[in-house]
């Protein structure tokens, strides 16, 4: 058996995916195409690494050069304010992305093993699948991982292209618009959960990796969490409860440190005190001995007839 992680994020370390000997050099989990090394499950695995396609961002935006250009052409004599210079800039600012990367992995379990060409096959089946069934999403990256400590894995980078009737480029960059033209909306799923476009996408894929290694004989254990989705008004209070449990945290935190340092003054008091009493005792000796002292002295005084 085997579990497999399908990850979607905006994170894109192009140097990083596409090995950079710079950047790679620096992180010490990734071994050298062709050294043989233990990996995380104490077997033996061939450092590799393949870069299947590979683009960077500004190279890629690069494709909206001509529909920007008729966009602008029409803003510049009543709306220049509307003028897009940075198309990724441009992104930013509004809080989007320009792409999105989604990592897929096949993890044996104890009892199963999936070698490093099984893996690799799969992978490039994940990639070749991707690419002929989303017309919307645009492969700028892929690449295939097998040189680190964990699991051979994919790196897969897309830019997602929608078509706006509207005001704005004709062409533009927007995964939700680009799902929904693919024919990815929300639903209502059984017990009144609510399953967006993006989680319907994901779930897509997730199934066929499940499928693509079911064909090769490996049995796929899927870990899901019962995890229902909150409305806006349970979101929030549960943002809230969230907040206030992190704030209790802290004022604990406080609590703590008060006591370690109040526990530290005691023991420091302690310390001097029982320093003061060992002085104390040294002094009453002390104090023994001159007053022994004295009285030798006196006692000698009176038997030789000396006057003090």
């Amino acid at each position: 058996m085997a579990t497999i992680t399908v990850h979607k994020g905006t994170q894109i370390r192009e140097q990083h995916n596409k090995r950079n000997k710079k950047v790679t050099d620096k992180e010490t989990h990734i071994h050298d195409k062709g050294e043989v090394y233990t990996n995380a499950r104490g077997q033996e695995q061939i450092a590799d690494y393949e870069v299947w396609q590979h683009r960077t961002q500004k190279q890629a935006v690069k494709m909206f050069d001509k529909v920007l250009e008729e966009y602008n052409l029409k803003q510049k004599k009543h709306h220049p304010e509307r003028v897009i210079y940075d198309y990724i800039d441009y992104l930013k600012k509004h809080n989007q992305n320009f792409a999105y990367e989604i990592i897929y992995q096949v993890t044996p379990e104890e009892d199963e093993t999936i070698t490093q060409a099984q893996s690799k096959e799969i992978l490039r089946q994940v990639y070749e699948h991707f690419k002929s069934t989303y017309r919307q999403f645009r492969i700028i990256g892929a690449y295939y991982h097998a040189d680190e400590d964990g699991c051979p894995h994919l790196h897969l980078d897309y830019v997602p292209i929608a078509t706006s009737p509207k005001k704005g480029p004709k062409v533009l960059v927007s995964q939700t618009k680009a799902l929904e033209q693919m024919g990815y909306t929300f639903e209502k799923a059984q017990e009144k959960k609510v399953r967006y476009a993006d989680t319907l996408f994901l779930n897509d894929e997730r199934d066929n990796l499940i499928s693509i290694c079911e064909n090769k004989g490996i049995h796929i254990h899927e870990l899901k969490e019962d995890r229902p989705h909150l409305n806006t008004k349970d979101y929030k209070a549960a943002q809230k409860e969230k907040e206030e449990l992190l704030k209790e945290i802290e004022n604990l935190k406080i609590q703590i440190a008060d006591m370690k340092d109040k526990h530290s003054k005691e023991r420091q008091f302690d310390l001097i005190k029982k320093r003061l009493e060992d002085e104390k005792i040294k002094n009453k000796d002390l104090q023994r001995q001159v007053d022994k002292l004295t009285q030798i002295i006196q006692e000698l005084t009176q038997t030789n007839n000396i006057s003090m």
